[in-house]
């Protein structure tokens, strides 16, 4: 009968069988790998577990496998695509009669005439080889790397259905606090064992951060501009190379993701309920988790989903300066783009089915996207509303001719109704959070174009497009206006609790509202699928891109 660490070691090779080809750059790390994988085994939930925790472990794994899957197809495809590209260059030229050699893969100088028939297909199978041991070297790596982090995070959120469940069963206070020294004791080694995954791969990632935005940027001008037969095989190539950077970062944003929780879920157990010895146990955790978890590359730059939106910036500007530079006549191309996209042409379809067609489609989305945000702003608008009412009531405490125990029974419903406020913030974060990565990535992009027609374009369509304009300000304005003001508002709370008659408390109470100040310092906000904060400074950081994107069009156009 396999032992529960023979059935965690199979369960992880299981998932993480896409990397079990170990690349020779890995090598002589060969010894750390494995002592990390024997203490991931050490740490790994087996059976018996709940019901809940076993779905969890399930859908991780599950989602695990599919991620992998999808990028090993994906690499291989495209490098596969670059393999048979001179041959189907090749036919195609002989197919449109004309005179054609198949050609090499890769560009590359060797010693000797590659054009003859004997080394030219030794040099044709070498270049074969070489780029699938590369795109096994890459895929090694990232899967590798990606499998582990996926693990953490499974572990993590084990940890705060844990801390979730304290003061569920009725316990001795012995029994209590046992518990929660197993929670610390487990966070201490996901905290140790994060550290050393992020020491292995720490050189990797920064590789992998720098080269990133250049090779976006190359691939793309390449399949803009340069050689349509590869069109295929460049296109492979970029999203491959998107999904390599965006694996990483997705995973080291869901590692700092899951360890903030895990505040969120001490402080949202029944901890009031419980001993001060267990208090300050969970106190000490609590603040101890404020201190992000996470990977970097080299300590230059945590990898997150903030990181892969600076690769994408920089990979535009590379590709503009690039852009720029190779294309003199880029003015046209940029006239034609916007005005497809603004004005459809009229003069080829029935008027009256435009007049209905145009209008029933322009009025749906004109509704749905108020029914979104009105919605969004709306229930928003009433968690700031409860906030201040939140800070209201930790004011008057010890203001009012009220017992030690009302004081302490007062207190306690303030923490319940924030630990209501923070759990409804985050599924609403959940039932947002596409929409508002949507709203954010279009919102540049709709200003930058819309600008642009005003400026130079269609006179006749100006106050529209100026409606239009103005409609897309406030709208983004409205979204990060309302997420600013819960950040605020939330930050008030520990104002609020410091500004109440607290030294007039007894010490229970003071501990108590102790460990309520230090979670209000953690902020609330919502977030574009943790890409970055909906925020006053998103709102900034938006106008600032879509002057950038205004620029780079107009320079594009008064060039022609």
């Amino acid at each position: 009968m396999d032992t529960p660490l023979d059935i965690a070691k199979r369960e992880i090779r299981e998932s993480l069988k896409f990397s079990a080809i170990k690349a020779c750059v890995l090598w002589y790390k060969k010894t750390v790998f494995q002592q990390l994988l024997t203490e991931l085994a050490e740490i790994w939930p087996v059976p018996p577990l709940t019901a809940e925790s076993q779905r969890s472990k399930y859908k991780s794994l599950s989602t695990l496998r599919r991620v992998h899957a999808w990028y090993f197809a994906v690499n291989i495809f495209g490098v596969w695509g670059y393999n048979l590209t001179p041959i189907c260059k090749h036919y195609y030229r002989r197919y449109n009669g004309e005179e054609s050699q198949i050609g090499t893969i890769w560009s590359s100088w060797y010693p000797f005439d590659k054009t003859q028939p004997v080394p030219h297909f030794f040099v044709y199978l070498f270049e074969i080889l070489m780029g699938q041991v590369c795109v096994w070297i890459t895929l090694s790596m990232d899967l590798l790397f990606s499998g582990m982090a996926s693990h953490i995070v499974l572990l993590l959120h084990f940890l705060q259905s844990q801390l979730k469940s304290l003061t569920v069963l009725n316990k001795s206070e012995e029994e209590y606090h046992q518990e929660i020294v197993n929670c610390i004791k487990l966070h201490q080694r996901l905290i140790r064992y994060c550290f050393d995954i992020g020491e292995a791969f720490s050189f990797i990632n920064l590789v992998n951060i720098v080269v990133s935005s250049i090779n976006i940027c190359c691939v793309f001008f390449t399949i803009l501009v340069l050689d349509p037969f590869l069109a295929i095989s460049n296109k492979l190539f970029l999203v491959s190379a998107l999904l390599q950077v965006g694996m990483l970062c997705w995973y080291g944003q869901d590692i700092i993701h899951a360890n903030s929780n895990i505040s969120i879920a001490a402080y949202n157990s029944g901890w009031y309920e419980m001993t001060p010895r267990c208090r300050r146990a969970l106190l000490l955790m609590i603040q101890r988790t404020q201190k992000p978890i996470g990977f970097t590359a080299m300590n230059f730059t945590y990898i997150s989903l903030m990181t892969y939106t600076a690769i994408m910036t920089r990979a535009y500007s590379y590709f503009g300066l690039l852009y720029t530079l190779y294309n003199k006549n880029q003015g046209e191309l940029a006239c034609l783009y916007v005005t497809s996209i603004t004005t459809p042409q009229v003069d080829q379809v029935v008027p009256l089915l435009h007049i209905v067609g145009y209008g029933t489609l322009g009025q749906s989305c004109v509704w749905a996207m108020i029914g979104s945000d009105l919605l969004f702003t709306g229930m928003v608008n009433h968690i700031i509303l409860l906030l201040k009412i939140l800070q209201q009531r930790l004011r008057n405490l010890g203001r009012t001719e009220s017992s030690s125990e009302e004081d302490g029974k007062k207190l306690i419903e303030c923490i319940k109704l924030h630990q209501r406020l923070i759990k409804y913030c985050k599924d609403l974060e959940n039932a947002f959070s596409l929409v508002n990565l949507i709203n954010i990535c279009l919102s540049s992009v709709n200003i930058c174009c819309v600008l642009f027609v005003i400026v130079l374009i269609e006179p006749a369509l100006e106050l529209s497009n100026k409606l239009f304009f103005g409609a897309s300000l406030i709208q983004i304005g409205l979204l990060c206006w309302y997420g600013d003001d819960i950040i605020q508002e939330n930050a008030k709370v520990a104002e609020a609790a410091y500004n109440s008659n607290w030294y007039t408390l007894r010490p229970r109470c003071r501990r108590i509202l102790a460990i309520l100040i230090q979670r209000a310092q953690q902020p609330i906000a919502f977030t574009a699928m943790g890409f970055t904060k909906i925020s006053l400074i998103t709102y900034s950081a938006i106008l600032t891109k879509s002057y950038s994107y205004f620029t780079l069009l107009y320079t594009m156009y008064s060039q022609d």
